[in-house]
This record gives C-alpha cells, structure tokens and sequence, in this order.
C-alpha cells in the first residue's frame, strides 16, 4: 500500500532519495554509490543463494521425515492389528476354559 509518502511503508524499500540530492553528488560520489550498491546486491545474491540453497535442503529433510512417519504409521497400523488378533485369541481361550 502506498501511504502519503508516496512509497511502501510495509517493505523494506527505503524512501526514494530526492531530485536535488541526486543532483548534489559530485562524479566520485556517485560512482562510489553504484559502486556500494553493487557490492550490495552481490552479498544479497550470495545470501539469497545460501537460502534457497538451505530451503531445498529443509525440503529433502521433510520428504525424508515424510517417508519414516509412513513406516511409522504402517507398523503401528500392524501392532495394532496384532494386538486385536491377540485380544480376540485371549478371549477364546478364556471362553474355553470356563
């Protein structure tokens, strides 16, 4: 949303710099200024691509976890099922030996 400012006020974008600053720089400022932001937006790519990088690994992890709560849930499914086998089998022989 653009505020009276005439910028976003909820992002991280910094207020946009004025006409008359900008033309106050001297040649040396300015090219020390492109100079900054380069190096700025090079760290910037480097970190993004350490996050992307951390995100597909988080991803694999989940799949990972995805994959061992199934065999979880699967042997849990099964002792369940072996246990009501039991039960029914105790009953039985309760049955019979009364």
């Amino acid at each position: 949303m653009l505020g009276r400012r005439g910028y976003c006020r909820y992002r991280c974008t910094p207020q946009p710099a004025s006409e008359r600053w900008m033309s106050n720089l001297d040649p040396t400022g300015t090219s020390e200024l492109l100079e900054l932001l380069e190096r700025e937006e090079a760290q910037q790519r480097k970190e993004t691509a350490a996050l992307l990088d951390l995100l597909q690994r988080q991803r694999g992890d989940i799949s990972v976890l995805l994959q061992q709560q199934q065999k979880l849930q699967q042997q849990l499914e099964e002792v369940q099922c072996t246990l009501i086998e039991q039960r029914q089998q105790n009953q039985q022989l309760r049955r019979q030996l009364m």
